[in-house]
């Protein structure tokens, strides 16, 4: 039995799940996007179809806190009632029937003080249609690097949501890396929240390679003077995969650092959508937004829409955004071939130059794991 206070929250969220419209997914400057497959029929009966994913945990460290979250409830639960989906942004009726039904998930809690040196992996392994939810809890001046792993093969359609909530106290460091490489019948939608306090840091690094679909939202509210947060993204798409990338980062206190960097691959007739929005409030003078996106093309029939914005409350701020959509060089391509590399070898240097420098920052397993997959890709 689920305390009282979880099941107020589930009730909740499965009023207002109720009472919401389903979204129009269709959008874009000029692009349309074919979601049929997504029915409601699909993402309901995942209420009742849900098999927990196959979850393996790597931490080194005893004093850190990491277990399912199901137990945590049982085991710490003032700690989880305390932080459990209380920044959280809940955009629409998916997000909201993702706080009513979820069924796994993971928590994490770094004491304070504490600098874990060895990454926390977690890997989650898809087991069929699934709601997650990962809670991260960073006490004053802990640091932690957490590395999240999916992937998996089933029959579809399947839907899976995933959220993960980040909590950084301040002069704390939380680094998130996360791959999803889901087959390509998975509606895919993440969910990624942290809030941060003073002179406190959290750096997002996602990688979206896999699903027919993935609808991934990261979001950072730097609430503390000093604060920091980065967000990366990288996608690799082909054949019909649509992939909906949205990272926000919203300065609410003065002297806070907010970047966000976005780097994309298109085959075939692959899609993507990119929404990016840095907004200085009006009580956060001395603050600095960046954000910028590359698509490198590799089909005339890809297509890539890009909507940076950015909402500016204080004149005293240095703020800025660049979009970029590139195609491999035919120039360049012929001048490799005329040296005895074949065409798709030279497309494959191409593209390593191309998202070299976004993987390598990643370390150890991803960057391999990452390196092999797109190997495989652009065969």
């Amino acid at each position: 039995m689920e305390p009282v206070w979880l099941q107020q929250e589930r009730e909740s969220a499965r009023k207002a799940y109720v009472g919401l419209q389903w979204p129009n997914l269709r959008y874009g400057l000029t692009m349309r996007m074919d979601y049929s497959d997504l029915s409601p029929e699909v993402v309901e009966a995942c209420i009742s179809q849900q098999t927990p994913q196959h979850t393996t945990i790597e931490c080194a460290d005893e004093n850190v806190i990491v277990m399912p979250l199901k137990e945590a409830i049982e085991k710490h639960p003032e700690l989880v009632q305390t932080y459990l989906f209380k920044i959280m942004t809940m955009p629409n009726k998916f997000a909201e029937f993702h706080r009513a039904f979820w069924s796994s998930g993971t928590f994490v809690y770094i004491p304070a003080q504490v600098e874990v040196e060895d990454p926390i992996v977690i890997r989650k392994s898809l087991t069929g249609s699934n709601i997650n939810h990962t809670l991260i809890v960073a006490d004053d001046a802990s640091a932690a690097t957490i590395i999240e792993i999916a992937d998996g093969q089933q029959n579809g359609p399947l839907f899976v949501s995933n959220a993960t909530e980040i909590i950084a106290k301040a002069n704390s460091s939380v680094r998130f890396i996360s791959t999803q490489n889901y087959p390509q019948n998975v509606f895919h939608f993440d969910y990624k929240n942290a809030e941060i306090d003073q002179d406190a840091q959290v750096h997002w690094h996602d990688c979206c390679l896999g699903s027919a679909f993935t609808l991934s939202t990261i979001h950072s509210l730097l609430n503390g003077i000093g604060s920091e947060s980065t967000i990366k993204n990288m996608f690799l798409g082909s054949n019909k995969q649509r992939f909906d990338i949205g990272a926000q980062i919203v300065h609410g206190a003065s002297h806070t650092h907010g970047n966000i960097e976005t780097k994309g691959i298109l085959m075939d007739s692959a899609k993507n959508m990119y929404r990016g929005l840095i907004r200085i409030e009006r009580d956060a003078p001395s603050s600095k937004g960046y954000q910028k996106e590359d698509v490198l093309m590799l089909s005339p029939e890809a297509e890539a829409n890009s909507i940076p914005q950015l909402e500016i409350e204080n004149n005293d701020v240095k703020c800025s955004h660049a979009a970029t959509t590139t195609h491999v060089d035919k120039e360049r391509l012929f001048y490799l071939m005329a040296r005895g590399i074949s065409e798709t070898t030279a497309r494959k240097t191409f593209v390593r130059g191309f998202i070299e420098p976004f993987i390598q920052q990643l370390g150890s397993p991803v960057t391999a794991f990452i390196e092999d997959h797109i190997e495989q890709r652009l065969v």
